[in-house]
């Protein structure tokens, strides 16, 4: 079984062979877009998906299950333990994603004393993975950042470096500190219920036309709307 698996994961990168691949740890199941660029020393897991475009840098690590979407760049010696990252999203260097929980309200809080390969030979149904972190499109995280399991970010989100968010962030919106608190609105109301009606990162193909407008005008965009 392993061993087909292992073939799987060659047979896809051979597929997508278009994608940069120079040093990586690779397990079965797991599925990376075309056009990719994946640096060296990183590790993907187990039934990681990987959208086309990405740039993994150096060290960077994706734990089971963990999905990116299109044209997101993880960099340097980030861990994204268990999370859901839409596209065109920003993750800067050294930043930890959906970290494992450990038991607080058990006797112990080491998995070697409740986990699954715990020592005392009991069953164990405890999963420290089973609320991942869910990130939007366009989501730019700064380095250092810490994002618990569970919360939500919304699209268009900024998290300033060294920040530990803890709770959602609402769309379009600036956090940072220990825990995050917001700083500010990326922009006004209206044009943030304008942006999250519209939803272009979405769909980003079939609003690539307007997407494209809209860049054209740089930071004098929302002057239009």
């Amino acid at each position: 079984m392993r061993l087909i698996r292992l073939l799987s994961s060659i047979f896809y990168i051979w597929k997508h062979r278009d994608s940069s691949i120079k040093s990586l740890h690779i397990d079965g199941s797991v599925q990376i877009g075309s056009s990719c660029i994946i640096k060296r020393g990183v590790g993907i897991l187990s039934g990681a998906k990987v959208g086309t475009g990405c740039k993994l840098f150096e060290n960077v690590l994706l734990g089971r299950g963990v999905v990116l979407g299109d044209f997101t760049s993880i960099n340097r010696n980030t861990i994204i333990d268990c999370a859901l990252i839409g596209n065109f999203c920003s993750v800067g260097p050294n930043c930890h994603i959906g970290a494992g929980k450990h038991a607080v309200e058990y006797i112990s809080t080491s998995q070697y004393i409740y986990g699954s390969e715990n020592i005392l030979g009991l069953d164990s149904s405890y999963n420290p993975y089973d609320k991942p972190a869910m990130i939007g499109h366009d989501v730019w995280i700064g380095a250092n950042a810490v994002i618990m399991q569970g919360v939500t970010i919304g699209d268009g989100c900024v998290i300033g470096s060294n920040a530990v968010v803890t709770k959602d962030v609402l769309p379009y919106t600036i956090v940072g500190g220990v825990p995050a608190i917001e700083l500010k609105k990326r922009f006004s109301n209206e044009t943030i219920n304008f942006l999250n009606n519209m939803k272009i990162f979405n769909d980003y193909k079939a609003n690539m036309n307007l997407i494209r407008k809209i860049a054209e005008l740089g930071s004098y965009w929302e002057n239009i709307l």
